[in-house]
């Protein structure tokens, strides 16, 4: 039985479009550590401050009046009131969108932020230290629980109804009573850096790819079809859409993270650190990249029922030559796009061998066609591969 594949618009089979693109905006250089999002504005953490667009990324304004420690590592916004958690400084309050900020530290012992969350008038923070601490009001006092967290390391909080549920450097913990203490909820031989729920469902994104709990944690599996020993910094949703920000670019699952699909057209394998989802449209924060934005229209979904996932691209990165190896069928057409989707390579049918070279030690038992990119361009490929099975889709990267 073939297996089912979910392939985006943006790798259409036949006649790759570069309106599938993701496109950098006007804030191009940086780490981009946060996302947060007030109506039409949208505040990214930097390493060097708060960035605030009014006009989806045109244009980004510094917004650091006050800030006294520029690495913001979280944002969260309450209503009026907009909080940055800081490494270094501890947490800063806005509420005026922004341009100034006043410290908001009393009962810290930990001033390195890296968690915030809210819900209704309860704010936590998390830290570097493993602290978490609670306030209800405002930030002008803040109470601190550390009971099993002391050196866990949060690197992100997520408020679900009673539960408080924190990712850390050892795994995930849960809190039933705002806090005051915690118990293991699992992956305690992971980093967890990402926290996503949906219903019933915990995803927690890991140094190792994505791993899912439909009971509260008490249980766990791992969803990481071509994600294993992925780094996943983020993650976000859209409908039933799942996106991964990770260290080789941004993925996506339709399926409860059964299935992982690139959606990296133009993105390249950037060190997605933060992804949030405005509008019409996706946000990537990137490490040294700045924000980029593709429209949420390129997660329209093409069904491909006979994909043929029996085909293997080799080596990657490439130099001079690349071989293409299909382990169980025939292969009718090869095709190789740029990342403008020009057509830049054929190949019609298994006789036509015009520009392929002669094979030389194949790394498989099935015979490779082994093609000559040594013209090409340094850049990201994408191989479309037609075969008596079905389609296959590949990326490679010439050197």
């Amino acid at each position: 039985m073939k297996k089912q594949l979910f392939i985006s618009f943006a790798f259409a089979i036949i006649g790759l479009s570069a309106k599938g693109q993701w496109q950098q905006t006007s804030l191009d250089t940086g780490k981009i550590n946060c996302f947060a999002i007030k109506d039409s504005i949208i505040y990214v953490g930097t390493r060097s401050g708060v960035y605030l667009t009014l006009n989806n990324g045109l244009l980004w304004t510094a917004m650091n009046t006050g800030i006294t420690t520029l690495n913001v590592m979280a944002l969260t916004i309450n209503d009026s009131n907009i909080f940055a958690g800081t490494m270094g400084g501890g947490v800063f309050l806005s509420s005026n969108n922004g341009a100034s900020w006043t410290v908001k530290n009393t009962g810290f012992s930990c001033e390195n932020i890296i968690a915030l969350a809210i819900s209704g008038d309860t704010i936590v923070a998390g830290s570097y230290c493993g602290d978490f601490y609670l306030t209800t009001n405002n930030g002008n006092s803040w109470s601190m629980s550390n009971t099993i967290l002391a050196n866990a390391g949060i690197n992100k909080i997520i408020i679900n109804g009673n539960n408080i549920i924190v990712g850390a450097q050892s795994g995930v913990l849960l809190s039933t009573n705002n806090g005051s203490s915690w118990v293991s909820a699992g992956l305690t031989n992971k980093i967890v850096t990402s926290i996503l729920i949906s219903g019933n469902n915990i995803f927690a994104g890991t140094s190792t790819g994505v791993f899912l709990s439909s009971n509260n944690g008490t249980s766990w599996t791992a969803e990481n079809t071509n994600l294993a020993n992925t780094i996943v910094n983020a993650l976000a949703m859209s409908g039933d859409t799942i996106l991964a920000g990770t260290k080789g670019g941004v993925f996506f699952s339709t399926d409860n993270g059964s299935n992982w699909t690139g959606l990296n057209w133009g993105l390249g394998n950037a060190d997605v650190l933060s992804l949030a989802i405005v509008g019409n449209s996706i946000y990537a924060g990137t490490n040294g990249g700045g924000v980029w934005t593709l429209p949420l229209s390129e997660l329209g979904i093409k069904e491909i029922n006979n994909y043929d996932d029996n085909i293997v691209v080799y080596p990657n990165p490439a130099n001079d030559i690349i071989q293409v190896i299909s382990e169980q069928s025939t292969v009718n057409s090869i095709e190789i796009y740029n990342l403008l989707g020009e057509k830049v390579y054929q190949l019609v049918n298994s006789h036509s061998l015009l520009g392929i070279l002669p094979m030389t030690n194949a790394p498989m038992t099935s015979t490779p066609i082994t093609i000559n990119i040594a013209d090409l361009p340094g850049g990201v490929y994408v191989v479309v591969v037609k075969t008596e099975s079905g389609v296959g889709v590949r990326k490679f990267i010439k050197e």
